[in-house]
């Protein structure tokens, strides 16, 4: 290998060259296209350059000063050999306590902050409010609560809604034949556990922290402990991660049974003699397919074809194939005991039911909104299905972009990411780029070729193009034009990490430590327009911007909360809540599973003779009428 190494370097070297060269460029035209625009919108030139782009502006800079600081520099020794501590280091793979201790920390540290912020609920109500105690700002949030509270008190569903079914429809919930969380039963039993403590959400953040772990102990097993700690740190402070561990969605619980599959899987690789492996992958792998199916699909196909390869080249590795078949089979044969208590029939799930019933234009594949039976649904569902757009192959491409792009920008920011994404690629066709992703230069002689460098980066690139694909059949792009494809980050993150690393072992031949200064740099860069608001930056930052967004609708949720629990609304109450004029993205048809509670909501019938069957059913209820447009409740007949 030594007598290839030169070329092979001089390889990488061109093409980290190359990549940084074109990054420039980019960044540049980007940068002066952007301040021309705001010149020629009448800022001055000053004022047009003193506004930076979240995106672009650092980069730009610290791309430029890159040529500086090597025409400053010295040569320095193009490389040292391994010291017999890292060589030690290299020989022990694994995350030391230690660092799994700051990583979990720093991680739920963040999720706190967007947590705590405090929320101004205007005049009339609190002056502030912390953004976690608000109320949830998306119908699928509700959703998942209440799958949480039917398993909490131990059922599976709850009976149907017997009077008015259409009335008090909650989206995203059927309500006949049962009553039942439309979505697949992995969220909602991990925020049962968290329901006693008041915080649910809390649940997410340590989702969070406990993936950001695994997915660094896979880093580390595969490359190097230092590696490994760079990927759990970025991973712990990324700006979109941390907004959706406070959202109640599925994606934290399925980024858990991910990172989980993704280290069982490692472990397997590098340690075949261990039986409990490969029944730790198949069960954290079924545990996420019962999160978000076509996720968990996305990402496992790129590993289900090696493992696919292995057996094949080791005909007698019985123990893998059952350790995965065994918790498969068990989670399909759940999930038919579910949709059966939830449709009727094991093979009609309450999610494909549901599209088919009220949101038949919201269904998978393209032309969706083309030759579609309408919705069953009341008239705010049915513009809520409405709302879908038809998906045509020019709006795929659209939303390809758009998904890609926020994934960058989410993640961590778009340049950085992007420029470690390309440095990594040498590893696809460069054994000398591998072994420089490990402390030490035998490394691999003593592990088997699948479990290298090029190896791992082959499995994270593939998981990451496959599960932009699995939802290229979808119309929509999704929350903050990213979450179909939100589990990409750790992906993301991880190839990230070790082409800064390969960039940093290179350029340092000139650069010395200043490199890894450099690329440190450049990802402090990327994080610094994230989390500070800077005047810069127009004194906001990523996640100032997500939460001020999101909180728009938990602050409407908390005032309708606020006005119908009031002192002066005699209990038991019916809120009728007018539709006929509302937002279908925000509905206040919320009540808990069994209906049991002294304010009841439900829609406000479209006729005075529905209504006056309305008022004899619920003769032991005060009646209310809320108006979402002007946020105030009245008695019925006032």
């Amino acid at each position: 290998m030594s007598s290839r190494f030169p070329s092979s370097r001089s390889v990488c070297l061109a093409w980290i060259a190359a990549c940084l060269l074109a990054t420039f460029l980019l960044t540049a035209a980007l940068e002066y296209d952007r301040i021309s625009t705001a010149i020629s919108d009448g800022l001055s030139p000053l004022a047009a350059i003193s506004f930076w782009d979240f995106e672009t502006t650092i980069p730009t800079l610290l791309l430029g000063l890159l040529p500086l600081l090597f025409m400053a520099a010295g040569r320095q020794t193009p490389g040292q050999a391994p010291s017999a501590t890292q060589t030690k280091s290299a020989r022990s793979p694994g995350l030391p306590p230690s660092f799994v201790v700051i990583i979990a920390t720093i991680s739920i540290a963040g999720s706190a902050v967007i947590g705590y912020t405090r929320i101004p609920t205007g005049p009339t109500f609190d002056s502030e409010i912390a953004f976690c105690e608000l109320p949830f700002a998306y119908h699928d949030e509700y959703s998942y609560q209440l799958q949480a509270e039917t398993f909490a008190a131990g059922r599976l569903s709850w009976p149907a809604c017997e009077q008015f079914p259409d009335l008090f429809h909650q989206i995203h919930v059927r309500n006949q034949p049962r009553t039942v969380s439309r979505y697949f039963p992995t969220t909602g039993a991990w925020v049962a556990i968290f329901l006693p403590t008041g915080l649910p959400i809390a649940g997410h953040w340590l989702a969070g922290a406990m993936a950001a772990c695994l997915f660094a102990a896979s880093a580390a097993r595969v490359a190097s402990r230092r590696i490994g700690l760079a990927c759990g740190l970025l991973l712990a402070v990324s700006p979109g991660i941390a907004v959706f561990s406070n959202l109640l969605l599925a994606h934290h619980p399925t980024l858990l049974c991910l990172s989980t599959f993704l280290y069982a899987y490692v472990r397997l690789k590098t340690d075949p003699s261990r039986r409990r492996w490969p029944f730790v992958a198949g069960t954290a792998l079924t545990l996420a397919m019962l999160a978000r199916p076509m996720t968990a699909a996305g990402f496992a196909l790129p590993f289900g074809v090696d493992l696919l390869i292995t057996i094949i080249r080791n005909p007698h590795a019985r123990q893998t194939i059952i350790g995965f078949a065994v918790p498969l089979l068990a989670g399909f044969a759940a999930l038919a005991v579910l949709n059966h208590d939830a449709t009727g029939s094991p093979f009609s799930s309450a999610y494909q039911s549901y599209t088919d019933e009220f949101t038949p234009r919201h269904r998978f594949g393209f032309n969706n909104a083309v030759n579609t039976s309408a919705s069953a649904g009341p008239p705010a569902l049915q513009k809520y299905d409405e709302w879908a757009t038809n998906l045509t192959p020019t709006a795929a491409i659209n939303n390809v972009a758009s998904r890609l792009m926020a994934s960058f920008q989410w993640t961590l920011a778009r340049v950085p990411l992007l420029l470690g994404l390309l440095l990594v690629l040498p590893t696809l066709w460069s054994r000398a780029a591998s072994d420089l992703l490990t402390p030490a230069a035998g490394i691999h002689a003593e592990r088997p070729d699948h479990v290298s460098c090029r190896w791992l980066v082959t499995l994270l690139l593939s998981a990451f193009v496959c599960l932009h694909l699995v939802h290229i059949p979808y119309w929509f792009d999704g929350i903050l034009h990213w979450h179909y494809v939100f589990e990409t980050a750790p992906l993301l993150i991880m190839l990230a990490t070790l082409g800064w690393t390969i960039a940093a072992e290179q350029l340092s031949g000139r650069l010395g430590k200043t490199a890894r200064l450099w690329v440190c740099a450049m990802i402090l860069g990327g994080l610094l327009p994230g989390w500070i608001r800077l005047p810069m930056f127009q004194n906001t930052s990523k996640v100032s911007a997500a939460v001020s967004e999101q909180s728009f609708s938990r602050l409407r949720m908390h005032q309708f909360r606020q006005q119908t629990h009031a002192a002066s609304i005699e209990r038991p109450a019916l809120i009728l809540v007018d539709e006929s004029d509302s937002d279908p993205q925000l509905s206040y048809i919320i009540n808990p599973p069994d209906y049991d509670t002294d304010v009841l909501v439900c829609r406000l019938p479209d006729s005075a003779e529905r209504l006056a069957q309305v008022k004899t059913a619920f003769a032991d209820r005060t009646c209310y009428v809320f108006d979402p447009g002007s946020m105030t409740v009245r008695p019925l007949g006032d």
